[in-house]
């Protein structure tokens, strides 16, 4: 990857969809300044009615303010950068408008990393804190801390597709899953979230996503559009090939040849392909199902 991928996008995507049941109560607030510095928290998500219940256990913890710090699949979550957390939490609690506007026991902190951070939860046992599995994926944090705290595992969650898909060792069986379950999303604002974190898991996982796409050659838009430019290449290739071929076959059959596989493999609808060959639909298909038998 030439570029570096932009996983903090896709994480604050990512978060506004795992928690879409919750967020008629929830504002969700990134990249929140804490200085005139660029010293900036990941997210903040600001719990509007502080006594409801979320149906997300992520959101168990969640007090009224709720600072996210989320570490990419190629970055670390360090002892440093517990404190480095826990030092922006206190900079956010001392910026209310009014003294003590934001108490710290209306505070969290939640970190964010894909894999288990054995080293950071040996350090904290060291010193003095206690790290209890409170669900599956989600570690609690307790000792002498200003804030509730906990460290979120996203390889252990069960459920929440979209953080699961911001990996860079991503299976194909958690890509099919997110894939089903962006088809389900029919809002704008999901459509846009879903889309930010397609860009970055798809360029981290394509490999991935090309299997899925070549076995199932109907899929989501955006899934199509992320990979256009290799599938331009892969028409472009077929379409030489199947010409290449008519010489020998009769131009026209080669030609159909070519956009039939294409259909196979998903890189062309039907419809497109028919199109192409200026023929009607049904007629493709009764020329594919012909060649078939």
């Amino acid at each position: 990857m030439e570029e570096k991928l932009k996983w903090h996008a896709a994480f604050y995507g990512a978060t506004e969809l795992d928690f879409d049941e919750d967020r008629e109560c929830l504002v969700f607030e990134s990249e929140v300044p804490l200085s005139k510095e660029p010293l900036r928290m990941d997210l903040n998500i600001v719990k509007k009615i502080t006594e409801q219940t979320l149906k997300n256990e992520i959101g168990a913890i969640f007090r009224k303010y709720n600072i996210f710090e989320y570490k990419s699949p190629e970055d670390h979550l360090s002892i440093d950068d517990f404190y480095k957390v826990i030092a922006y939490a206190s900079l956010y609690k001392s910026q209310g408008r009014t003294v003590d506007e934001r108490p710290a026991e209306e505070i969290t902190i939640s970190l964010f990393r894909e894999r288990y951070p054995r080293k950071l939860i040996a350090e904290l046992t060291k010193e003095g804190y206690a790290v209890k599995k409170a669900y599956p994926g989600i570690y609690y944090v307790t000792g002498k801390l200003m804030f509730a705290t906990q460290i979120v595992v996203s390889k252990q969650l069960k459920g929440h597709i979209s953080y699961k898909a911001l990996s860079s060792s991503l299976t194909e069986e958690d890509a099919v899953l997110f894939i089903k379950k962006s088809n389900e999303w029919e809002e704008q604002g999901q459509h846009n979230n879903a889309d930010a974190v397609y860009a970055v898991s798809v360029a981290a996982n394509y490999e991935v996503y090309d299997r899925i796409r070549r076995r199932n050659p109907i899929m989501c838009e955006a899934l199509r559009e992320l990979m256009k430019e290799e599938i331009e290449k892969e028409k472009d290739i077929a379409i030489r090939e199947g010409l290449a071929k008519g010489h020998a076959e009769g131009r026209a059959e080669g030609e159909r040849k070519a956009y039939m596989d294409m259909v196979k493999e998903g890189m062309i609808s039907v419809s497109d392909a028919a199109k192409k060959l200026q023929m009607s639909e049904e007629e493709f298909r009764k020329i594919a199902f012909e060649s078939i038998k």
